[in-house]
């Protein structure tokens, strides 16, 4: 059995995609090309990874159309539904200065303001056309959505935590009192 962290999930199996076993992925790369040179992936199901080799791919607007070997109709392209393709970290994309995988960040129970108040964990991460959205649980199970740009966001890996600086962000952080 494999930890699911030697991997990082590239894809969400959203359903099939014709009676020969294509595949409708949603991809979870902010480069959708990459799967082009991507030669296998794998499925977890139930903590344990299979490999699947990658036959073909193709491209329709925020999708991505996979072939897989083994996967020759719709039956069994329907028992993928709902799953993510994974890809071993080794094989991941390298990252820029400053840039991190979501999978490193999502789950990071250390979120602080600048002042050191523990605001949450952060939960999820929302795209949207001009920056990203770090969505915050707090230990009240409330949601905090915060921009996730630099003026705002200090991601201190080696600390394991995220850093928020209160600064513009006043009506959407907690009052610290």
């Amino acid at each position: 059995m494999s930890s699911m962290n030697e991997f990082l999930s590239v894809g969400l199996v959203i359903k099939p995609h014709g009676v020969r076993g294509q595949l409708k992925v949603e991809p979870l790369t902010d480069d959708p090309a990459r799967f082009e040179q991507i030669k296998s992936v794998y499925v977890e199901k139930n903590g344990e990874f299979s490999e699947y080799q990658v036959e073909s791919c193709g491209f329709m607007p925020a999708i991505v159309l996979l072939k897989l070997k083994g996967i020759d109709d719709m039956s069994a392209a329907e028992s993928l539904r709902g799953l993510y393709l994974w890809v071993p970290r080794s094989q991941a994309k390298p990252l820029e200065e400053n840039e991190y995988y979501w999978a490193d960040l999502i789950g990071l129970p250390a979120v602080f303001s600048d002042t050191e108040k523990h605001l949450g964990t952060l939960v999820t991460i929302l795209e949207t056309p001009s920056n990203d959205i770090y969505v915050v649980k707090t230990p009240k199970e409330q949601e905090i959505l915060l921009p996730a740009l630099k003026q705002y966001i200090t991601v201190e890996m080696e600390k394991g935590r995220i850093l928020i600086h209160r600064e513009g962000l006043e009506e959407i952080l907690p009052d610290e009192n």
